[in-house]
């Protein structure tokens, strides 16, 4: 799909390679933050919960999908940009042991994406490289 898209438009390859490469990024968020919350559920009350989330800011009757997706999704970007606020914290053992698989999930994507990028611009300067010699000639 994305061959077909780039020949048809015309894009350079680095911004197709480094848009799939966010789109890999965001999926890898998006599932962590899923299981996150999938461990916080089985292992807490549904009281706790319910601090959990008057604690960030919510009322009791918003427990809704996307608050629940929004705290979680915003826990595992501070795990995997290693900022780490503290103000969203595991509370438990289970979720503890879920954020330090996390974490060193982070520490891979976040040299998988540096590579990348470095990858991605090193191989946009060797074209450019290249076609100013065939100018030259």
């Amino acid at each position: 799909l994305f061959d077909a898209l780039e020949e048809y438009l015309r894009i350079p390859t680095i911004i197709i390679r480094l848009f799939r490469l966010f789109m890999a990024l965001l999926l890898m968020v998006h599932s962590t933050a899923c299981f996150f919350w999938l461990v916080k559920t089985l292992t807490c009350t549904q009281a706790q919960i319910w601090d959990f989330h008057e604690e960030h800011g919510f009322e009791r009757g918003d427990l809704d999908l996307s608050h629940k997706y929004l705290l979680a999704g915003y826990y595992i970007n501070t795990i995997f940009t290693t900022v780490g606020f503290g103000d969203v914290v595991a509370v438990n053992t289970e979720e503890r042991i879920f954020s330090v698989c996390a974490m060193y999930l982070g520490v891979i994507v976040f040299g998988i994406l540096l590579s990348e990028i470095q990858a991605s611009i090193a191989q946009y300067r060797s074209l450019e490289r290249t076609k100013s010699k065939v100018i030259q000639q």
